[in-house]
């Protein structure tokens, strides 16, 4: 039998001032796709042109070239057994990382594959799009970046890698996706310049870190914007980009949605719950749902998530090792707090929410953010406006002993502390709130799990309840929020170390 030499395309490959950038197709040793690396299932090991990668175990057997179009890259896959990983060595870093999934001969196929502990496609291929496509950034400590099946055995197939390190960091900073274990040097100080305004001076939205980008969604509208009459939810949702310094709007939301809990999964927004505009009128809401509502900012589209188990609102929710996890609120009570917490699976959707261990003290408004196997609840309150009662009280949950724990206390009660709390360098930091009903505040905290202590660090601008707020591009971004109106002022900060 004549042996067969393999060359690998090295087009894609970079290794220059300490960056690494792989395209890599999956399939049949027969099937090339030209400029790429090829992946044909073999195990482990060093191939030529000098880069380390492959599988947990021989897949050969499990390579598959459909034929079905022109495309070779769309055309081949490999089928993953259920414990099945990929790895390939990389140098440390942040990464971002694009999967194609896919059988183009066959439709309505459950995919859900794994980046380094976050879910990069999860759902149902379609007749008219026979392929998942999705994208994450992904911290590589450890040498090698992983890839894995989290769905049912045999069904997931992976057809194309694209890796391209983004920062020799690993510092996963800035979004309430959570999950960051990085532990750099303590934040010492923060300075403010103006940035643009919003397109609507909002409080109370949702907002989110996606690709150095900040998103912002719904929130009370002033009576001049695309949305709410006031104490109504705006439909309207809109994106700040840091390399051209302006917002742009993208659209309306399915259902015009204030104080739902988010969280963000890859390239996808989760929201949870909240207060949703009342149709046929301007000025009126009704008080939790059970929405769930999964946005995809690479396509600006929007789909339904697997429904809460109950009508919840002023929530938090905290996405961990392909689980969200979804945090107390208030019911339709509208005066009474919960201790609920419900977890969901986002590789296996179909199971629903399952219920956790409770929070002790159930809260609304509160701060949430998570670092490593934890996540943390800080502040809030119970119950609402002039009959609120105001916490200074934090506890850290861990997703791995179904524990929580109290922490230390803030220095100072406050609540409105969502969604402007998030993690940079694994400190948790938040920004403004309010201490009494319509009494705002301007302080910066810190908080530092290693020492479990809070710091003020600085101060807002002005003072500013409920804005939005987000770590990008290395810097602070505030916007909107109250103080006896609403405003669209956008504050650019910097941090000290």
């Amino acid at each position: 039998m004549k042996s067969r030499c393999l060359v690998e395309g090295l087009e894609n490959r970079q290794l220059l001032a300490s960056t690494f950038s792989a395209a890599v197709n999956f399939g049949p040793i027969t099937a090339r796709a030209p400029g790429m690396l090829a992946d044909y299932g073999a195990s482990y090991g060093i191939r030529r042109g000098g880069i380390t990668y492959g599988w947990s175990s021989d897949l050969t057997a499990s390579t598959v070239n459909t034929a079905a179009t022109k495309v070779v890259r769309n055309n081949t896959f490999i089928n993953i057994p259920s414990g099945s990983e990929w790895d390939i060595s990389v140098p440390n870093g942040t990464y971002s990382v694009y999967v194609v999934a896919g059988d183009p001969t066959h439709s309505n196929q459950r995919m859900a594959l794994g980046v380094e502990g976050q879910v990069a496609v999860a759902g149902f291929t379609r007749k008219a799009k026979p392929y998942l496509e999705g994208g994450v950034s992904a911290v590589v400590k450890d040498g090698k970046l992983t890839v894995y099946s989290m769905g049912s055995a045999g069904q997931d197939k992976i057809n194309y890698i694209g890796i391209t390190q983004t920062s020799t960091s690993t510092d996963t900073g800035g979004s309430t996706s959570g999950g960051s274990t990085s532990n750099g040097p303590a934040i010492t100080g923060v300075s403010f310049t103006s940035g643009p305004k919003e397109t609507v001076a909002r409080t109370e939205p949702e907002s989110a870190v996606v690709n150095n980008q900040l998103y912002v969604f719904s929130g009370y509208g002033d009576k001049a914007g695309t949305g709410g009459d006031g104490w109504q939810p705006s439909p309207s949702y809109e994106r700040y980009d840091p390399t051209t310094n302006k917002w742009t709007v993208l659209g309306k939301m399915p259902v015009a949605t204030t104080h739902a809990a988010i969280t963000v999964v890859g390239t996808d927004v989760w929201f949870g719950g909240g207060y949703t505009a009342r149709a046929g009128t301007t000025d009126k809401q009704d008080i939790g749902t059970t929405n769930v509502w999964i946005y995809h900012t690479k396509t600006n589209t929007w789909s339904k998530g697997p429904a809460l188990p109950q009508k919840r609102a002023s929530s938090g929710m905290a996405y961990v090792n392909g689980k969200i996890y979804y945090v107390s609120g208030e019911p339709i009570d509208h005066h009474s707090d919960v201790q609920d917490v419900w977890a969901l699976d986002v590789g296996n959707q179909s199971a629903g929410w399952k219920t956790v261990a409770s929070i002790p003290e159930g809260r609304t408004h509160f701060g949430i953010a998570a670092v490593g196997n934890n996540i943390y609840v800080i502040g809030g309150q119970l119950n609402i406006d002039a009959n609120a009662t105001f916490l200074k009280t934090a506890y850290k949950y861990d997703t791995v002993a179904n524990k929580w724990t109290r922490i230390a206390d803030l220095p100072s009660i406050r609540s409105h502390l969502s969604p402007n709390t998030f993690v940079v360098n694994g400190k948790i930091l938040s920004f403004g709130g309010e201490w009494k009903f319509n009494y705002e505040l301007s302080d910066v905290l810190e908080y530092d799990p290693t020492t479990n202590k809070f710091t003020t660090i600085g101060h807002l601008p002005a003072q500013r309840a409920a804005g939005a707020a987000g770590y990008v591009n290395g810097k602070v971004v505030f916007t909107g929020g109250k103080n006896n109106a609403f405003f669209s002022d956008t504050w650019i900060g910097t941090l000290k170390t």
